[in-house]
C-alpha cells in the first residue's frame, strides 16, 4: 500500500531536493509496492507535473540524467537518487538572481490591471531582450560532473547549453550569451511563469525542406484565455542572419496561432503527447496571432 501522505511526503523532498539541486540523496517511502524503479520514476514525474515556474517542465528540462537503486525492509522503500543536472547550486542561484534582475529591469511583472495587451508587450519585451542578448551556438559545449550513484567518483561531461544559465550568465562581459532552443525555452518558462502568465514547454520537431527531422523545443503563453506560440529561438536565427529566416521580420514566431505559425524555412511538428486531446484541451491555442 502507497498512502497519499507518504508519496506526497516523498514528492515534496525529492522536488525540494531537485530545486536546490542535491545530488545524491535517499528517501524512506512507507509501501507494499516491490518495484523500486517504478516508484522512483513516479515520484520524479510528479515533482515535474506541476506548472511551477521553479519546477515542473522547468526542473524536467534541466535535469541530464537520473540514476537511482532501492532497497525494502519491514514495509518502507529506501531510495536512494542520484540526480545531474545542467547547473550547479552555484550557477542556479546565479541565474535565478539574474532573472529576477531581468523581470525588474524591464518591468515584467504582470499586474492585476493589467489589460491582455499590455501582457502581450511583456512577453515581446522577454522576447526582444532574449535576442538582443543571445546567439544561437549548439557547437560551444560547456563541462558539467556527472555523480556516481556507487562512491563519491565524478565524470566529467561535455553538454549543450541547455540551461536558463547559459542565457543570463555564460560568457558574462564576453558579448551574447550562448543558447540553444531548450535554454531558451526554459528561460521564458522559468521568467514568463514567475510574473504570472502561464507558459509552457512544447517537444516536438522543426521539419525543413528536405522533410529531415531536427528535435526542437519552443513554449506556448496563455494570454486572455488562449495559448499562443512563442519560438524566440527562431526569432534568434533571424538576428543572427541565418538564411531563410534573416528575410522575415523577427517577431514573425512571436504570440502565434496555429494557423500562422508558420514563418521561415522550417515547419513545426509536435510530439503526440503534445497533440493529446487532454493537452489540447487544456492548452486551447489560438487560431491567429495575438498581435502585439
Amino acid at each position: 500500500m502507497l498512502t497519499d501522505t507518504a508519496i506526497q511526503t516523498a514528492i515534496s523532498t525529492v522536488k525540494g531536493n531537485i530545486i536546490s539541486r542535491v545530488n545524491k540523496f535517499s528517501i524512506n517511502v512507507q509501501t507494499s509496492l516491490l518495484d523500486g524503479g517504478a516508484l522512483a520514476r513516479f515520484i520524479v514525474s510528479q515533482c515535474c507535473a506541476v506548472n511551477e515556474y521553479n519546477a515542473g517542465q522547468y526542473i524536467w528540462y534541466h535535469l541530464q540524467q537520473i540514476d537511482y537503486s532501492c532497497t525494502f525492509s519491514g514495509g518502507y522503500a529506501t531510495i536512494n537518487f542520484c540526480l545531474d543536472y545542467y547547473t550547479d547550486s552555484a550557477q542556479e542561484t546565479a541565474a535565478v538572481a539574474e532573472a529576477q534582475n531581468v523581470i525588474t529591469n524591464e518591468g515584467l511583472q504582470v499586474l492585476t490591471t493589467d489589460t491582455d495587451a499590455q501582457v502581450a508587450k511583456k512577453v515581446k519585451k522577454l522576447y526582444t531582450w532574449i535576442t538582443e542578448h543571445c546567439t544561437y551556438d549548439k557547437v560551444d559545449r560547456r563541462t558539467i560532473q556527472l555523480h556516481n550513484l556507487i562512491d563519491d567518483t565524478t565524470t566529467s561531461v561535455s553538454v549543450i547549453r541547455n540551461a536558463m544559465w547559459d542565457c543570463l550568465i555564460s560568457d558574462q562581459g564576453l558579448g551574447k550569451k550562448k543558447a540553444v532552443c531548450q535554454s531558451i525555452s526554459n528561460t521564458l518558462y522559468y521568467i514568463l511563469n514567475k510574473v504570472g502568465i502561464p507558459t509552457m514547454i512544447v517537444q516536438g520537431y522543426e521539419v525543413n525542406p528536405k522533410n529531415e527531422l531536427f528535435h526542437h523545443v519552443w513554449n506556448l503563453c496563455e494570454i486572455g484565455g488562449k495559448w499562443y506560440n512563442v519560438d524566440a529561438t527562431a526569432a534568434l536565427h533571424c538576428a543572427d542572419g541565418v538564411p531563410g529566416y534573416a528575410e522575415c521580420d523577427m517577431y514573425s514566431w512571436l504570440l502565434c496561432g496555429s494557423s500562422d505559425f508558420t514563418a521561415g524555412p522550417n515547419r513545426y511538428v509536435r510530439l503526440p503527447a503534445f497533440y493529446s486531446n487532454r493537452f489540447n484541451t487544456a492548452h486551447e491555442v489560438a487560431n491567429t496571432r495575438f498581435m502585439v
